[in-house]
């Protein structure tokens, strides 16, 4: 791993995040950098997304998935939260789950979470859903994306 301080979006990357890209680069799979947002603590609707803390989403992972989950927890790598995103049809919203806003746009900073979905769009063909994994200074980390 490099010991130079690597920048992204005007930013530096936190140990962590460093580490993270590095592993994926070192696998030859593409993890990137989504940004910075807080952790949600609930699923959240936003601009046509789902973002769902991945310990109460009941989507099945792939094997692939799986496979660089545990690739970076034998790694030594520890992050702080994993989420996983999803498309939502607007006429396919789900019960019990409150939408973006008032009290929870404050806590939730819309806005970044509202950036960095777009990052989501401009950087691939969306392929829903996704896995991140977010370190404790709020780094969005791509690892994986599949069809459902």
């Amino acid at each position: 791993m490099k010991n130079k301080l690597q920048v992204f979006n005007k930013y530096a990357l936190s140990t962590m995040a460093i580490q993270l890209l590095a592993l994926g680069k070192a696998h030859g799979w593409h993890f990137q950098n989504l940004g910075i947002a807080p952790i949600p603590v609930e699923p959240i609707h936003l601009d046509g997304w789902v973002l769902i803390p991945a310990e109460q989403d009941t989507h099945p992972i792939p094997n692939r998935t799986k496979h660089r989950i545990k690739t970076v927890f034998a790694s030594g790598i520890r992050p702080q939260a994993w989420v996983v995103i999803h498309e939502a049809p607007a006429l396919l919203t789900a019960p019990n789950q409150r939408m973006a806003s008032g009290t929870l746009a404050q806590v939730f900073g819309l806005f970044t979470l509202g950036s960095l979905l777009s990052m989501l769009v401009m950087t691939a063909a969306v392929v829903d859903p996704i896995l991140v994994a977010i370190t404790p200074e709020g780094e969005w980390i791509e690892i994986d994306r599949w069809i459902n």
